[in-house]
């Protein structure tokens, strides 16, 4: 993500919450009054139609399966790693 970052016009800032529900409201309210662009996020303990009712706001993405009409994910596919390890 930083070197995406780094060759667009973007600037990329990282926000931790610990999984803290509190704080990662905090972060959603911030893109709401825009604060910054866009969301992703890496881990999460809010549920996905809170983080939803913000994507009017800028866009979010969450990097894990995400089946969600308002929001992105970006998630790898470990199942053929494991097929293989565990062969």
């Amino acid at each position: 993500m930083l070197d995406q970052a780094q060759r667009s016009a973007y600037n990329l800032l990282l926000l931790l919450s610990q999984y803290d529900k509190e704080l990662e409201i905090q972060y959603l309210e911030q893109l709401r009054g825009q604060a910054f662009d866009h969301l992703i996020f890496t881990s999460r303990s809010i549920d996905l139609e809170t983080i939803a009712s913000y994507a009017k706001y800028g866009n979010i993405v969450c990097l894990e399966t995400v089946n969600h009409s308002q929001l992105s994910s970006v998630y790898v596919d470990r199942k053929p790693a494991c097929r293989e390890a565990f062969r």
